[in-house]
């Protein structure tokens, strides 16, 4: 009875995926089995790790944006995050429900005390271990006002990349893409 409990949708939608490797080079036996069972069953990490793989391992950006989408309806956070950043490299409509995603992480973030930086540096690790094809392209900066001065300030309280105030909203965002690509040398035309 207690085995049949891990193929059951509603237990493997909420599993916890911490454990295992986003990349697993060495799958044990029936691991692969168990992670699709865990996509089928809507689990959120296993939503955002098939995205990641299929958008910038594979370029099945639809097949990775599906992915993106159903798993930040459940509120996953990098999913959330990597959706609104990929967002912000398309029309303004996109650009703007990109920034509103990632305002949403940015404020559920801060409710567990928390900075949009650890759903950041959870996908540059994921993207530091991948071969992906280069695939985010924003080849000018969001800011697009000619009156901005494009200046930020570090914040009182000290030294975290996320505690810098901005000269304007866009700014902000165009800080947050250059921060998530920093260093890594196949994303091209990002420019902040």
């Amino acid at each position: 009875r207690l085995n049949n409990l891990g193929g059951d949708d509603h237990v493997l939608h909420h599993a916890s995926l911490e454990a295992f490797e986003i990349i697993p080079w060495n799958q044990l036996e029936g691991l692969g089995r168990f992670l699709q069972r865990c996509y089928e069953s809507a689990n959120p990490e296993s939503l955002f790790r098939h995205g990641m793989m299929e958008y910038f391992a594979n370029s099945e950006h639809q097949l990775a944006c599906e992915s993106f989408e159903r798993a930040a309806s459940f509120k996953h956070d990098q999913a959330t995050y990597i959706l609104g950043i990929k967002l912000l490299g398309e029309d303004s409509e996109s650009m703007q429900r990109g920034i509103q995603l990632l305002k949403e992480v940015e404020t559920r973030k801060k409710l567990k005390n928390v900075e949009l930086s650890e759903s950041r540096n959870i996908c540059r690790k994921i993207l530091l271990k991948m071969w992906p094809n280069p695939t985010i392209h924003r080849e000018k900066p969001i800011c697009s006002d000619l009156t901005c001065k494009k200046t930020k300030t570090r914040s009182s309280s000290g030294w975290s990349e996320d505690e810098f105030i901005f000269a304007c909203e866009a700014c902000k965002w165009d800080h947050e893409l250059m921060m998530l690509f920093k260093g890594i040398t196949w994303i091209t035309n990002v420019s902040a």
